[in-house]
């Protein structure tokens, strides 16, 4: 059985003076060792402190032992990257390949990094030290962007580089022109969990609505301008993409719009829409479209909550936009992708 842990803490070093000590503390390497501190204080283990700060056990073992022998005032004295240390154990070649490799997205774990590590290159990490690696590599565990695997990648590229601009000049836009980029979100009650800040070492719940109910956000948006328009459907019907469309053609000044080749954005009706000329994107291609960063911070806004009903639901995505409408700057920072700004400035005048 291992001898419990004993540290003669100082006269004021309670509780509440090592919390206050480590949140007002600058220096983030110094903050961590406050912080450890402050949990062992409060009775935690050091295998506990370990696992919530994410550092090793030699790490807290040596605080410890600073603390032991000059209090605080130690554990400050102590100052990283002063007197060196160990060397990598990848070379400049190695530490290349490896960044390459994080940035094409092909590890999930870092623990599938260390297993890679080693089968490739016969260096055998801990695994606490593989994620030091990555942090001075300038590794972060990232969401990836989502791609359609039926997506045409150079037809992509084309698009952005010359394609929009090739569209709107047979469109007979002009510089000048509005245009508008447009599409529809399915929002419902059947919900899903956002990203919130929390605590490390404490779990955070979130309740999560299951109610099969839905409405469709109909919006439009200039990227140039930030005029920012939209309204509510029952579904994507032409018949309710017409009426959409034309309200919104009502109170604003669209005249060419872009959007994807769903069906009812190909319907004769819709597209004989009185002084408004659509744009067909190419295919399995929503990151094209502009819109849909607006429905991501729609989402981002509106999910994570349980809601009366979807009419609830609606009215708190309905303040965000007003809010958003009322900010064309922000709305710009969102949509205006250099690319279609490129492609406006270099239509005929």
């Amino acid at each position: 059985m291992s001898r419990p842990l004993v540290i003669n803490w100082r006269a004021g070093d309670t509780e509440e003076s090592l919390i206050d000590r480590y949140k007002s503390e600058k220096d983030t390497s110094i903050r961590t060792r406050l912080h450890a501190l402050a949990l062992l204080r409060q009775g935690f283990a050091v295998a506990k402190v370990v696992h919530i700060l994410r550092v090793t056990e030699r790490s807290v073992r040596r605080w410890i032992s600073w603390y032991r022998n000059g209090g605080i005032e130690e554990i400050r004295a102590h100052r990283q990257g002063i007197g060196g240390g160990r060397p990598c154990l990848l070379d400049a070649r190695q530490q290349g390949t490896l960044l390459a490799k994080v940035a094409s997205g092909f590890f999930v774990t870092a623990g599938e990094i260390r297993e890679w590590i080693t089968e490739r290159f016969s260096v055998d990490y801990a695994q606490q030290s593989v994620y030091g690696l990555l942090k001075r590599l300038g590794g972060v565990s990232k969401i990836p962007r989502p791609r359609h695997e039926k997506a045409d990648v150079e037809a992509q590229k084309h698009w952005k580089a010359e394609g929009l601009r090739e569209a709107l000049v047979e469109s007979g836009m002009l510089s000048g022109d509005p245009l508008f980029f447009s599409d529809e979100a399915r929002v419902g009650l059947y919900g899903s969990n956002r990203r919130v800040w929390g605590v490390r070492g404490i779990k955070v719940i979130q309740l999560t609505q299951i109610r099969r109910q839905w409405k469709y956000l109909f919006a439009a948006v200039n990227p140039i301008t930030g005029a920012l328009y939209w309204n509510w459907i029952d579904s994507m019907s032409k018949e309710n993409t017409v009426e959409a469309l034309s309200k919104i053609r009502e109170r604003s000044d669209i005249r060419t719009l872009v959007w994807d080749g769903a069906g009812s954005h190909r319907s004769h009706d819709v597209r004989s829409i009185e002084g408004i000329d659509s744009i067909t994107q190419p295919p399995f291609s929503p990151e094209l479209n502009p819109v849909e960063r607006l429905f991501q911070e729609v989402r981002r806004w509106t999910d994570g909550r349980v809601y009366e009903s979807i009419e609830e639901k609606m009215s708190v995505a309905d303040d965000f936009l007003r809010g958003l409408a009322s900010d064309p700057k922000r709305v710009q920072s969102l949509c205006g992708f250099e690319w279609i700004k490129k492609a406006v400035r270099d239509l005929p005048t």
